[in-house]
């Protein structure tokens, strides 16, 4: 059986003594763990997974010309 994960990305902040949140870059990654190691690499936590949101009316009122 083929392995078929599918690339997720991760939005990441910065570990630092500064006050307040600065917002890093995103990471592609199969996993959390994986994203995390990263992560630590670069001096970065990772706050979680972006997803896509939808919603049914803005889906139906799409009109691409």
């Amino acid at each position: 059986m083929r392995n078929t994960a599918i690339m997720k990305i991760w939005i990441t902040e910065y570990i630092d003594n500064v006050p307040g949140i600065l917002i890093g870059p995103y990471i592609k990654a199969d996993t959390m763990i994986q994203a995390s190691r990263i992560a630590v690499e670069h001096g970065l936590f990772v706050i979680g997974e972006i997803q896509e949101l939808e919603h049914e009316e803005i889906k139906k009122d799409r009109i691409v010309h």
